[in-house]
């Protein structure tokens, strides 16, 4: 460590570690600013004002407390014009004017500027290399938000250790911070879903495609504080870390349904015969029936033939007589019972032939009285 009469002390980080000389600062009421780098370009700024912590920042942060106000949703687009209004005088800065108008109120900035240091300590801790100095000046002057904020070093440092022993825990869950953060669908298993309110802001700012680094620079609260609650929403089965352009969460749904959509129109084109395209599921080709090579004639079936009708016997006095002379009618058996038999000879018996046309009426009328005479002695 190197002490100078002009009121600068410095040093290497691996010789004098930063709780050390934070603790020597406190013991000696020093009022003043504290810069340390980690030797690869990252820088943070600690205030002090007797001894006490004022604020602590990164670099490039001129107002943090501004944006983790926004973030929280404590301050709105209404009360950021207004501090773009003229025709007053305005505090040194936009925070202290927004606790002088009523729109937040001192002790929840206070609050918040509390965590914020905590957070920028916690981060400085894990720094094994690089240096810092320390310069006496007036560091209730250089403070950005001028919110007279004092706290004991000894518990900034007490409450920042404990979150840095963290780290390597969270970075297990979200091990990049270029890692998309997703809403699961479903969440996991397990009872309904309660969420606390900085829960529930960090949750609605996961889109699909917003990264974790993304998701903490916007949430209005202190790195390693939203850092521990996205951790805690993943292990919950709330959120899902994975690669850019992943499958999971919205985004990968939105996909799945897309493939739903190739699925419904594969399966509707091969009820229609239609075959299947690149792209959709394949499916068991369906049988092929070659189509002939020429139309063949359909001929139509015969029709049905006429019902047959009746024959209507013709009375033996119109029936012509053939030509020859016919033979004699044996007599009748006789049958059991004095019963008669019937004639079993039918009409067609006495069907008329073409060469029996032209018969002599007479030999008619002695051949029907032959017969009648036979049936009389049956």
């Amino acid at each position: 460590m190197h002490s100078a009469d002009s009121g600068q002390l410095s040093g290497s980080l691996p010789s004098f570690a930063l709780p050390d000389v934070l603790t020597l600062l406190h013991g000696t009421g020093k009022t003043g600013l504290l810069d340390v780098t980690d030797g690869a370009g990252a820088t943070g700024h600690l205030g002090l004002v007797d001894g006490a912590v004022a604020f602590a920042v990164g670099a490039g942060e001129s107002s943090p407390l501004l944006r983790l106000l926004v973030g929280a949703g404590l301050v709105d687009a209404t009360a950021l014009r207004a501090l773009l209004g003229g025709g007053r005088a305005r505090p040194r800065s936009a925070v202290a004017a927004l606790i002088t108008d009523g729109t937040v109120s001192a002790h929840d900035v206070r609050a918040l500027a509390q965590d914020l240091a905590i957070d920028t300590v916690s981060r400085l801790l894990s720094w094994t290399a690089g240096s810092f100095e320390f310069r006496l000046t007036d560091a209730a002057a250089a403070d950005p938000d001028d919110v007279g904020l004092r706290l004991a070093a000894s518990d900034v440092l007490t409450a920042a250790a404990g979150r840095s022993e963290l780290w390597p825990q969270l970075t297990a869950v979200l091990p990049r911070p270029d890692l998309v953060l997703s809403v699961a669908t479903p969440p996991g298993a397990g009872d309904d879903v309660r969420c606390t309110r900085r829960e529930w802001s960090l949750l609605a700012l996961v889109d699909g495609t917003r990264t974790v680094r993304d998701v903490l620079e916007l949430s209005g609260q202190p790195e390693s504080s939203a850092a521990q609650l996205l951790a805690e929403l993943v292990r919950r089965g709330l959120l899902q870390v994975g690669e850019p352009g992943g499958d999971a969460g919205i985004g990968g749904l939105l996909a799945r349904y897309r493939l739903v959509a190739e699925v419904e129109a594969a399966f509707r084109r091969t009820e229609a015969g239609a075959p299947t395209t690149a792209g959709s599921v394949p499916l068991s080709a369906p049988l092929s029936i070659p189509a002939p090579a020429a139309a063949v004639p359909t001929v139509a079936p015969p029709a049905p033939p006429a019902p047959l009708s009746p024959r209507v016997p013709v009375p033996a006095a119109e029936l012509p007589v053939q030509r020859s002379t016919p033979a004699p009618v044996p007599p009748a058996a006789p049958v059991s019972g004095g019963g008669a038999v019937p004639l079993t000879a039918g009409t067609s018996a006495l069907a008329p032939r073409a060469d029996q046309q032209g018969t002599d009426a007479a030999v008619t009328r002695a051949l029907v009285l032959r017969l009648i005479a036979g049936v009389q002695e049956l």
